[in-house]
């Protein structure tokens, strides 16, 4: 099954609203990207092998999430950073968490993170 991960600072201590603006960031990120590789975007986006699954986990630091992001490049995965705009909650240019491409491998450098 292929899903899409999508980490998310805690230290930020946002509403959540801006969380759930911060998801959506991060299925834009997914489509703007989705020429990269194409054949797992779309086995993400059909019904029977992903069903635009979005996985929704939250990490404690900058610090942390740059770690989390370094392993999953090193596993050959892309991520992408979310970043916000800075229009209410946040300065601009904020690194809010990180948008993993879809993929159906289970990834153990995850396992340890809490979903949000």
């Amino acid at each position: 099954m292929y899903k899409t991960y999508i980490i998310l600072r805690e230290d930020l201590s946002t509403s959540q609203s801006k969380l759930a603006v911060q998801v959506g960031h991060a299925t834009d990120l997914i489509w703007l990207n989705r020429k990269l590789d194409h054949k797992s975007f779309e086995l993400w986006f059909e019904k029977e092998t992903g069903d635009r699954r979005k996985i929704l986990l939250k990490v404690k630091t900058f610090a942390k999430l740059q770690n989390i992001k370094a392993a999953l490049i090193k596993q050959g995965l892309k991520c992408f950073d979310i970043v916000d705009s800075g229009y209410t909650e946040l300065e601009k240019d904020t690194c809010t968490g990180i948008v993993v491409f879809p993929t159906d491998l289970e990834l153990k450098t995850l396992s340890k993170l809490r979903c949000l």
